[in-house]
């Protein structure tokens, strides 16, 4: 299986030609917030909360459904990526309705800094 190197966040990264953005990350021991992707599954890419930049490319893309490229730049943690997950985050808990305990969508907003409406 050929492999590919790529830079994320500065540091170098050489995973699976095969592998998603988001997989290189996971790949990396980290993690970026998704609602949208579970493993073993084909990435949906609707929850927009893994957007990344690439470097040469001018709007952020979902990490989980773009391919890695042999020496692709990647960002995962500009300051705007923050705030367009924390706003996504928001449309999202505004739609998502009470939870029984803490779920994973109260969960990732909390990490995000994202505090549930009232009533939620």
């Amino acid at each position: 299986m050929p492999w590919v190197q790529l830079f994320i966040d500065g540091a170098a990264v050489s995973v699976s030609q095969e592998f998603s953005i988001l997989e290189a990350v996971r790949a990396q021991g980290r993690d970026l917030p998704t609602l949208c992707h579970v493993s073993g599954l084909p990435s949906r890419s609707v929850c927009r909360l893994c957007l990344v930049r690439i470097e040469g490319q001018g709007r952020p893309v979902p990490a989980c459904s773009a391919p890695v490229r042999e020496g692709m730049v990647v960002r995962t943690d500009a300051p705007d990526l923050m705030d367009v997950r924390r706003h996504l985050m928001e449309m999202i808990l505004a739609e998502h309705g009470p939870c029984v305990g803490e779920c994973e969508v109260t969960r990732l907003a909390g990490s995000l800094g994202v505090e549930a409406p009232p009533g939620s």
